[in-house]
């Protein structure tokens, strides 16, 4: 078919202009084309990335259920360590009464002749410092601790003689 215009040739557009038509017609469509695509693009990474964070919060949720566990756990193990010290150190102190019960034994058991200078009780070991005019009262005293078997160790640790006091012993008693 042939193609009629009945339009005046001075009004008709001139070839340049159609040309400018159809490049714009072609570019709108092109344009309204990737308009689309990306639109689709953003959409799609809209859900993607709600998606992921949907999941990073669950696990942040997780993450903070497990701290708060941990944290009681935590404040638990804090009171049983305080527990425990306290334990150890009335158990200390309990040595520390059944030694003063052992230097007790010995002030008791002392003869006349000997006197009893003093003591030091610490949680490693503990001693007893006596001294003696002569040598009887000391073999005297040292039978008397043998013959009660109450002492687990009694050592000499120090052993001095002194010609006004007489003589100085210095026992580690265990």
């Amino acid at each position: 078919m042939a193609k009629f215009n009945l339009l005046p040739a001075e009004v008709a557009p001139s070839k340049e202009v159609t040309r400018a038509t159809k490049i714009l017609n072609s570019l709108a469509v092109f344009s309204s084309a990737a308009f689309i695509v990306l639109a689709l693009a953003g959409g799609s990474a809209f859900v993607y990335f709600n998606s992921k964070l949907n999941s990073l919060k669950t696990s942040e949720s997780s993450l903070k259920n497990n701290i708060q566990n941990l944290q009681a756990t935590e404040s638990q193990l804090v009171l049983l360590k305080d527990r425990l010290s306290k334990i150890q150190n009335i158990i200390a102190s309990r040595e520390k009464e059944s030694t003063f019960a052992k230097h007790k034994l010995v002030a008791e058991l002392l003869p006349e002749d000997v006197v009893f200078e003093g003591s030091d009780l610490e949680l490693s070991n503990s001693t007893i410092k006596i001294t003696s005019g002569d040598s009887l009262a000391l073999e005297a005293l040292i039978k008397n601790m043998l013959v009660q078997n109450t002492l687990t160790s009694l050592t000499l640790s120090d052993l001095n003689y002194n010609p006004f006091l007489g003589y100085e012993l210095k026992f580690e008693v265990r």
